[in-house]
């Protein structure tokens, strides 16, 4: 075992999409202003478009920051990926390293075998 301490992070998240006036030197209609939440964190724009442009293009965008974060496996269809606590994360940590460790014993073993026929 590690005496590794299991991160746990947090998601991005779109908090709020409202209509707004266009920003300072913008010019047309239909604008919105979004927060996308990651913790205490916010990230603050506006878009030009219908409000389902919009959401659709910062659901994307959650996920592509998710993906950053986490790597590939955070996909499109896991927009709202699951937060584990700490000890369910510690948990299969420890089931991991316990299934790796007898795949090797397996493996050593299947070795050693094949070496002595």
């Amino acid at each position: 075992m590690t005496d590794e301490v299991p991160v746990v992070r947090k998601l991005y998240e779109i908090r709020s999409i409202l209509k707004t006036e266009p920003p300072p030197g913008a010019d047309g209609s239909d604008w919105y202003r979004y927060e996308i939440a990651h913790g205490t964190n916010c990230i603050n724009g506006y878009k030009q478009g219908s409000l389902e442009e919009v959401t659709e293009a910062m659901e994307e965008n959650v996920v592509l920051l998710n993906e950053r974060q986490f790597g590939k496996r955070a996909t499109a269809s896991n927009k709202k990926a699951e937060v584990k606590t700490e000890t369910e994360t510690a948990t299969e940590t420890a089931t991991e390293t316990a299934t790796e460790t007898a795949t090797e014993v397996k493996t050593e073993e299947s070795a050693e075998i094949k070496t002595v026929s």
